[in-house]
């Protein structure tokens, strides 16, 4: 039983957003769900915009059966010490009358073992935490305007681009590098962006850049708390004034 869990985490560590989507979805339609994979999956995470970079930065396993053999306790616990998340829920049904009665009991971690073990973890367990946690719906002032944190990106590389109308492609990612997006950059060259859709660069008509050598660019909309920091960095770096609404904070 652990180690069929052990390969399914390993099989969901390696899927992509776009992929857990198309896989929900089948699932949905095969029976019959009218709902909207991409939504149910964005509502589960507490996202606001698909972060691919993000998912999955870690894999929770939950064991649930009636019983467990000692063999397979002794395996978890092993496994937990080793920064895993596993727990084990024992499920016993009862009957009343015509009534299914479900009594569902944590047994790994211990209830009252449980906080002791986050302590433990606390340093490690608050980085993962850090990445998985996209609940920040801070917004951002910028020249009069407020966005949320993809808009906030277009908007400042848009603005820098008319500041700086001779820019050539090369010279803008040198203001905005590649870096502060890993997978896909700040900005990407049309066909590139083209590829790989609007669901990860600005694609329509109005929000197309170009650049001073005469290069048609995208902006990148995959931004999140964990990515929009550095970018903001870099905007202090320009000058420009952009003011956090829920901090209250100028950066």
């Amino acid at each position: 039983m652990e180690l069929q869990s052990l390969r399914y985490a390993a099989m969901v560590s390696t899927m992509t957003f776009n992929r857990a989507i198309e896989i929900h979805q089948q699932y949905l339609d095969k029976r019959g769900i009218a709902k909207d994979a991409e939504e149910e999956i964005l509502s589960f995470l507490g996202w606001s915009d698909p972060q691919e970079e993000q998912f999955p930065t870690d894999v929770r396993i939950v064991l649930a059966s009636a019983n467990f053999s000692k063999e397979l306790t002794t395996a978890v616990m092993w496994l937990n010490e080793r920064d895993l998340d596993i727990r084990c829920v024992r499920l016993q049904p009862y009957k009343l009358g015509n009534e299914l009665l479900l009594d569902i009991e944590q047994i790994i971690p211990l209830p009252e073992a449980e906080e002791y073990q986050v302590r433990i973890r606390e340093q490690a367990e608050a980085k993962r935490a850090a990445a998985r946690s996209s609940r920040d719906m801070t917004q951002y002032e910028f020249l009069g305007q407020v966005y949320n944190k993809r808009n906030l990106v277009l908007a400042v590389t848009t603005h820098y681009i008319q500041d700086h109308p001779q820019a050539t492609l090369n010279e803008l990612r040198q203001v905005f590098p590649d870096s502060l997006h890993r997978a896909l950059g700040v900005v990407a060259p049309i066909e590139k962006a083209l590829e790989k859709g609007q669901k990860r660069y600005f694609l329509d008509e109005s929000q197309i850049l170009r650049t001073g050598d005469n290069q048609t660019v995208a902006v990148c909309n995959q931004w999140g708390i964990g990515n929009i920091g550095p970018f903001l960095d870099i905007a202090q770096e320009l000058g420009y004034e952009i003011t956090a609404q829920r901090a209250n904070a100028s950066l």
